[in-house]
C-alpha cells in the first residue's frame, strides 16, 4: 500500500467514524478513572490488552511510555486540576 492510499484510508475512516461519533453524550472523565502512558509502540492494543473500551480511560502514548512533564501536563489537563497525579 502506498502512502498515499495509507493516508486516504485514514482519512476515510476518520470521516465515518466522525459520522458516528456520539459527541457531547460522551463525558469527557474516563469511565473507569484512568490515565494511562504507554509506549507508541503500533503493535500494542492498549484497550485489548487492558481490558479497557473507549471512554474508560485517558491514553498517552509517546516513544518509551515515559511521563515528562509534557506527560504530566496533559494529566493535569484532563483531570483539570493542578496538582500532581497519582500513580503506580
Amino acid at each position: 500500500m502506498s502512502k498515499q492510499s495509507a493516508i486516504d484510508e485514514t482519512l476515510a475512516s476518520a470521516a465515518r467514524y466522525a459520522q458516528q461519533f456520539p459527541g457531547a453524550r460522551v463525558p469527557r472523565v474516563p469511565a473507569k478513572g484512568l490515565a494511562v502512558v504507554t509506549c507508541m509502540d503500533a503493535r500494542i492494543d492498549l484497550y485489548a490488552l487492558l481490558g479497557l473500551e473507549p471512554g474508560d480511560a485517558h491514553v498517552i502514548r509517546n516513544a518509551g511510555g515515559v511521563v515528562g512533564e509534557g506527560e504530566l501536563r496533559s494529566l493535569r489537563s484532563a483531570s483539570g486540576c493542578s496538582a500532581p497525579p497519582r500513580s503506580r
